[in-house]
């Protein structure tokens, strides 16, 4: 069983699926980009203070700058400890640049991931089966502040 702030954090994440993908927006229901869905998700847990946002950021990262953002605003966790209510920083091409919350999937019971994808036909938040790949190569994972681990 996962603690509340998990669960909160989970629900808020699927609470913006369908939103579409939108560089730097954080407008629930209107637009939101993969940081956006971690900065509201982590806002709504209570994870930092009122306000707080990592703006402004370039569309594609450059060198390690999101896994710098992510050591400095999140708790950094080994590639076992991964539960539900977590981050996850992946690699889709040659740099870390892509975020999403952990889930657990409906039909196959295993982690889902829960972000923003401007790779689709349909640019939007979508949740989808967790797996590693060489599409989705795993860089690090993350906890939010104030989250148990």
């Amino acid at each position: 069983m996962i603690s509340e702030k998990r669960e909160a954090a989970v629900a808020y994440a699927r609470s913006l699926i369908g939103t579409r993908f939108h560089h730097a927006a954080r407008v629930p229901g209107a637009g939101v980009d993969c940081v956006g869905l971690v900065v509201l998700t982590g806002a709504h847990i209570g994870a930092w203070p009122e306000g707080f946002d990592v703006l402004p950021y370039p569309p594609v990262p450059t060198l390690m700058q999101m896994r710098s953002k992510c050591r400095e605003y999140l708790n950094k966790l080994d590639f076992k400890s991964i539960q539900e209510g977590d981050v996850v920083l992946i690699i889709p091409d040659k740099l870390p640049q892509h975020l999403g919350v952990v889930g657990r999937h409906h039909s196959t019971g295993g982690l889902s991931l829960i972000h923003s994808c401007n790779t689709i036909p349909d640019p939007r938040v979508v949740e989808m089966p967790l797996v590693f790949s060489s599409a989705f190569r795993f860089c690090e994972a993350y906890s939010f502040p104030g989250i148990d681990l």
